[in-house]
């Protein structure tokens, strides 16, 4: 259908986290900025490939030279559902630029653009899972019940591995039991957009940018987007999409 750009509406990434399992090796997480190589780091950590402290950021303690500050030879299987062109590429680049610095470890990206989830369970009942995966809050309590996981407190500990670079709330979604069961990969928000246009054709007041104002409230909402809608479709006053990730987060 031809509609004019919706006038306001939702926007955001999913949330999800990177979990190590409890094979052998058992590593845990990966992400494009420094923040994938500091995850990744602490995955191969959780094998005991080498220690967190080696990809910490500037001033960390230095890595241990006794037993697990040497890397070993490894070949790890990350899966992951970020198959789409930019994403698996952004993904292979974290790939590439980590082996450039430990090329003892092959880290193979197994990237899915779709059946992610049957993938991962497929892959956990012929008994070769993954060594790094992606996961969601809601599977903490699970997966650790089963013992499916690795918990990375310890090391975090032993290492002084700095959490400070990742959002406190995203890193305690994770925590269980006083264990840490993973990282996060991401830490998404929402957003609202909205036309300027829009607002200016119907003659609808638009949120004010001074927020000592309170006059944007929650039935000033409404009452914009009751006038900002038309009743042949073409124009929503509000529209946040009605898949669960887009809708919850408003509860």
């Amino acid at each position: 259908m031809n509609a004019e750009p919706v006038p306001i509406s939702g926007s955001g990434g999913a949330s999800g986290a990177w979990g190590a399992g409890r094979g052998d090796p058992a590593p845990a997480d990966a992400r494009q900025t420094r923040r994938r190589a500091l995850r990744l780091a602490g995955g191969l950590a959780a094998a005991g490939l080498l220690p967190v402290a080696a990809c910490a950021p500037p001033g960390s303690p230095a890595p241990p030279t006794s037993s697990g500050g040497v890397t070993q030879p490894a070949s790890l299987v990350w899966l992951n559902w970020e198959g789409a062109v930019t994403s698996l590429e952004g993904n292979n680049q974290t790939v590439e630029t980590f082996q450039a610095q430990f090329p003892q470890i092959k880290v193979e990206n197994a990237a899915q653009s779709s059946g992610y989830w049957d993938k991962l369970s497929s892959l956990k009942a012929s008994g070769t899972p993954p060594d790094l995966w992606e996961w969601e809050p809601k599977h903490v309590v699970d997966y650790a019940v089963r013992k499916q996981v690795l918990d990375l407190q310890p090391l975090v500990a032993r290492d002084r591995f700095d959490l400070s670079d990742f959002f406190a709330k995203g890193v305690e979604q994770y925590r269980w039991k006083n264990a840490l069961w993973g990282l996060p990969r991401d830490f998404p928000n929402r957003e609202l957009l909205y036309s300027v246009t829009a607002f200016q054709k119907e003659g609808v007041p638009r949120p004010s940018s001074d927020w000592k104002r309170n006059d944007w409230t929650w039935e000033a909402f409404l009452e914009a987007a009751r006038r900002l809608t038309r009743t042949d479709g073409s124009q929503w006053g509000f529209n946040t999409g009605r898949g669960f990730r887009n809708w919850a987060v408003w509860i």
